[in-house]
């Protein structure tokens, strides 16, 4: 995945972001929707006043994009870093998905 640009959000994109917010998407899903970084879609419901709680980023679709991107191959520290949550917490979600984890060398 690219980085992707700081760019301006006009009044409807930013109720659209709040929109799918509450009705449950994390906000890194929300930011691939909207393609912009999950950083921007933070700082808009911060702006917007919308309270954020980082415990909703896994329960449906968020649980399973981590699902999907694991499979995929991406790592649990880089999941970690984009839903900014703990390994742990993503340990968590895999381990309660009953997904194989992969061994990693240390």
């Amino acid at each position: 995945m690219s980085p992707r640009r700081y760019r301006v959000v006009t009044p409807e994109e930013a109720a659209e972001i709040v929109r799918l917010y509450q009705d449950g998407a994390p906000m890194a899903g929300i930011a691939e929707i909207m393609d912009m970084s999950r950083g921007q879609v933070d700082r808009i419901l911060k702006r917007e006043g919308v309270e954020r709680d980082r415990r909703k980023l896994l329960d449906g679709f968020g649980r399973a994009e981590v699902i999907r991107r694991y499979e995929e191959g991406e790592s649990q520290g880089s999941l970690a870093k984009t839903f900014g949550i703990s390994e742990k917490a993503i340990s968590n979600a895999l381990a309660s998905a009953k997904v194989d984890k992969r061994h990693t060398r240390r």
